[in-house]
């Protein structure tokens, strides 16, 4: 089973196990994070007369050798978990590679088999206003994204810069005219 394999597994794991309505792979926030896949799931609520917002991001990293393992421990994300990304996070390896004791406090481990995803073990939820901080810039910028493909009438290419890697955005002055 390759990377590759596992991300698109990953994928669709969130999509349909997790409902989550907003799935992407290898997007970049504040954090030098690049989460090989990340779920978005929940809404609004009315909560004593105001909306409040309610739901939960789910981050998936996958390995398929111990040595990746090894090396993604060493990341600041992985050793200042406030730093990090996904209120709930998982590793996703083929069968057999890790076992649960060896993962980050409260990470947690999901196997690829050939037609399912076994839950090795329950992830704990992170919750921390970095974390949501940066999370909002990824829907940002994933929204951004899906602007700029969807209605470039409305906001020319012309009117579009590249930063951080091309992570679009609307120069001051563009728009309807």
């Amino acid at each position: 089973m390759t990377h590759a394999d596992l991300v698109k597994r990953a994928m669709r794991w969130l999509r349909n196990t997790k409902n989550c309505g907003v799935v992407a792979s290898e997007c970049i926030g504040l954090v030098h994070e690049r989460p090989d896949a990340m779920g978005w799931s929940g809404g609004w609520a009315v909560l004593e007369g105001r909306y409040v917002e309610e739901g939960y991001s789910i981050l998936l990293e996958c390995k398929v050798s111990r040595n990746d393992f090894r090396n993604d421990l060493q990341k600041l994300s992985r050793v200042h978990s406030e730093y990090g990304l996904g209120n709930f996070r998982y590793y996703m390896t083929p069968p057999g590679l890790l076992k649960p004791d060896e993962l980050p406090e409260r990470w947690g481990l999901l196997e690829a088999h050939k037609t399912q995803v076994h839950v090795k073990k329950e992830a704990s939820r992170f919750d921390s206003l970095i974390v949501a901080a940066n999370e909002r810039c990824i829907l940002v910028i994933l929204l951004c994204e899906q602007m700029r493909r969807n209605c470039k009438g409305w906001v020319g290419s012309e009117n579009w810069a590249a930063v951080g890697g091309g992570v679009p955005f609307v120069r001051h002055g563009a728009g309807r005219s």
